[in-house]
Order: structure tokens, then C-alpha cells, then sequence
């Protein structure tokens, strides 16, 4: 089956327009381990994919509907702490940290010039979020003590985000992908003595954990790429001005990213009850969960796909584009519709009886999953040509229709979840 190319790719095409020998493959970064790094990051997501689901198991045991909603409220702010400051840079690492890395060596421009275009939005959103408590418009159980590990936790995902982009950038897809299941397996291990003890049942107990885990990794990781990206400090001016033309339409597909993953839980909170809240935050875990497999696809093949290009092989990547995208969607979708009859069963036995009713929102996400992994096929073409507009234009689109779609079926046509 073929596939049309996105615009602009026919001049890197006929750049190389004949079939590429492996043997001119050799000398590309990450294209003699790009299967065992599919293998490895692949593989590593599904270990924490499987104790993320046993973390989830664990919390609700320890916590009743109503305080898993506090988690679900923390995860809101954080994430949009992170969407808002940070998110919106994080490709333009992978796309000029790995072009950067080919011609010198190092990242540190790279690295450096994101974080600098990071922190004032840091220092503004905090103001934003105290201001926003002080005249009370966050829910009534987002205590300070929540804000402020709401915020503690966007800082740390900003950290570990960036940190994780670099290791990526640099093919260090092995190191990364064990670094991250042992974060998994922290927190896992640490719940289970929580709930073991019979003590501490709180959702501050259960945050805080997943902190720590968080922490401990981040310390670990950054030691790995301290010489090739954070220190000595570095800056560039032109490189900026190109991550900003690159990341400023990322932008609004960081915040409709956002929407489309918090909408939801606001709208059920003003419009629905408390336990339809927590319910569905459990359901949507689980999807956000099973989204780690596809984007194991653009992790690998985004760096990959730029060594290619700054080598020359087009044609390697148009091969790609016109086979196996097509085979990894259908795959996918197959595997998606033999496991939709079962999810309500599923969330019966793994979630407890109190969750059973995660099980039909968790059925329509799937069908989005699907969807989701053939944009995480497609997405390191759009990335390499730099057609980050596009992205922005469709994603801003999809949270249009789900904002209008959740204020229509939860308010007047009342369906709830």
C-alpha cells in the first residue's frame, strides 16, 4: 500500500531517489541497534506499562473514589504546568539536540537554550496558580499542601522531561528505558509497603511516593548526559531563534493536549459527581498507560530519521512512510477490537468492584488509542520537515470537538461518563 508524503518531502527524497545499501547505513547514528532499541524502549514500556497498572491496582485499595479524585485534580495542574512552560520545546530537543549532537558532539546549545526559554514561564505560571488558590478557584480539596505538590510535581516532570530528551536525542535508548522502569518499580515497591502497613492512606501518602521515585531517578539520569548536554552552560542565539520558529505552533498543540487530556475531568467535576470523577480518571490512567507503547515509535525513529536526513538517506525514510506505517495502524486496530469486549471485565478484576464502571469509558478510549498510535507512526516524518504548524492546526482542532463534545453529552443530554 502506498502512502502520500506530507509537503516538502519530495525534496528529500530525491536526495537519494535509489534503494540505500545497508552498508551505507553503518555510519548513521542508531541505525545498526534501531531494532534493539524498538526491542528495549518497547519492552521497558510494557514493564511499567504492567506496574503502572498494579500502581493504579494498589492506589485504589488505599484511597475510596472521592480522594483519588485529589489525584487526578494534581495531576491537572502539574500537567498544565508542564504543557504551559516546557512541553511546547520538548520535540525541538530531539529534532536540533540530535542535529547538533552530529555536528559537534555535544547538545549543550541545545539544552541550554530550552531551559533558558523555560524558567521565566515557570516563575509566571507558579504566580498564576497562587493567584488562582487565593481567589478560590481551585476546588475545595486542593489544599495548599496540594498546591504545592502539584507544583513540586510539574518541576520535577519538567526536569525529567528534558533529561529524558536528551538521553533520547543522544541514542541512549537502552539506558533511558531501564532508568525509567526502575522509577516504576520505586514507587510500585513503596505502595505496597503503604498499603501493607495499614497506615498512611491519604493521597499526599500516595504523591509522595511517586516524588521521591521520580527524584531519585532524575539524579541518575542527569549524571548520564552531564558532559554531552547540561554542563558547561552554553548558549546560541541562531539556534535559538530556529527552536523558537520550530516550538512556537507546538505551542498550541502542548495546550489543546492538555485540554484534550483534562477537559474531561473538569467538566464531569462542575457538571458530574465527585465518584464519576475518580472513576473516569482511573479509566483515563489506563489509556494514557497504553499510549507509552505507540510513542515508543516516535521516540526512536524521530533522532533516527534526523542522522538519516543529515546523512542523506531519504529514500530509507520513504520506504518507511509507504510500507510499515500502514501495517502498524491496521496491527493496531486489530489488536484494539479483540480487546475492547473484555475491558469492562477487565476493570472489574483489576481496578476492584468500586471501579467496575471504568470499563465503558475505558471502551470508547480505545478507539482513540488507535488513532493515537497512527499519529505516533506518522509523527517523526512531520517532525524532521519541520511541519509543526500542521500539527499545531490538527490538534488544536481535535480539542475543539472534544470540549464541545463533553459539554454536550455531560450537561444537557445528561450521559455523565
Amino acid at each position: 500500500m502506498q502512502i502520500g508524503l506530507p509537503l516538502g518531502w519530495a525534496s528529500a527524497v530525491t536526495v537519494d531517489s535509489q534503494p540505500t545499501p545497508e552498508g551505507r547505513l553503518r555510519g548513521v547514528r542508531g541505525a545498526s541497534t534501531v531494532v534493539g532499541d524498538l526491542v528495549s524502549v518497547s519492552g521497558a514500556r510494557l514493564i511499567s506499562a504492567a506496574l503502572s497498572v498494579v500502581t493504579v491496582i494498589i492506589t485504589t485499595r488505599i484511597l475510596v473514589p472521592r480522594q483519588y479524585a485529589v489525584i487526578g485534580y494534581v495531576t491537572v495542574v502539574a500537567g498544565l504546568m508542564f504543557n504551559l512552560t516546557s512541553g511546547w520545546t520538548a520535540t525541538a530537543v530531539a529534532r536540533y539536540g540530535r542535529e547538533e549532537l552530529e555536528q559537534t558532539g555535544v547538545m549543550n546549545r541545545t539544552s541550554w537554550n530550552r531551559l533558558l526559554a523555560t524558567v521565566p514561564q515557570i516563575v509566571l505560571f507558579t504566580a498564576v496558580i497562587v493567584l488562582v488558590k487565593l481567589s478560590g478557584g481551585l476546588p475545595g480539596e486542593m489544599s495548599w499542601t496540594f498546591v504545592g505538590v502539584a507544583i513540586a510535581s510539574g518541576l520535577l516532570l519538567i526536569l525529567s522531561e528534558h533529561v529524558v530528551t536528551l538521553l533520547e536525542a543522544a541514542g541512549r535508548m537502552r539506558f533511558t528505558a531501564v532508568a525509567l522502569t526502575s522509577r516504576q518499580v520505586i514507587a510500585t515497591g513503596a505502595l505496597v509497603l503503604v498499603l501493607a502497613s495499614g497506615h498512611g492512606h491519604s493521597p499526599l501518602v500516595v504523591l509522595a511516593v511517586t516524588l521521591i521515585a521520580l527524584s531519585l531517578v532524575i539524579v541518575v539520569m542527569a549524571a548520564r548526559v552531564w558532559r554531552v548536554a547540561l554542563w558547561p552552560p552554553s548558549f546560541d542565539r541562531q539556534l535559538m531563534r530556529r527552536m523558537l520558529v520550530f516550538s512556537l505552533p507546538m505551542v498550541i498543540f502542548a495546550v489543546s493536549q492538555y485540554v484534550i487530556q483534562s477537559v474531561d475531568i473538569v467538566i464531569l467535576r462542575a457538571l458530574g459527581t465527585r465518584t464519576q470523577t475518580g472513576v473516569y480518571t482511573v479509566a483515563y490512567q489506563g489509556y494514557m498507560v497504553l499510549q507509552q507503547i505507540p510513542t515508543t515509535i516516535t521516540i526512536v525513529l524521530t533522532p533516527l530519521f534526523v542522522s538519516l536526513g543529515t546523512a542523506r538517506q531519504g529514500a530509507t525514510i520513504a520506504r518507511y512512510v509507504s510500507s510499515f506505517t500502514a501495517q502498524l495502524t491496521f496491527l493496531t486496530a486489530a489488536l484494539a477490537s479483540l480487546a475492547i469486549p473484555f475491558l469492562g471485565l477487565a476493570a472489574s478484576v483489576v481496578f476492584g468492584a468500586r471501579f467496575t464502571a471504568a470499563g465503558r469509558p475505558l471502551a470508547l478510549l480505545f478507539v482513540a488509542l488507535v488513532l493515537y498510535a497512527a499519529e505516533s507512526f506518522l509523527a517523526p516524518i512531520l517532525v524532521l520537515h519541520e511541519r509543526t504548524r500542521a500539527i499545531a492546526t490538527i490538534s488544536a482542532l481535535a480539542a475543539v470537538i472534544n470540549i464541545a463534545a463533553d459539554l454536550l453529552f455531560v450537561g444537557p443530554l445528561h450521559m455523565g461518563v
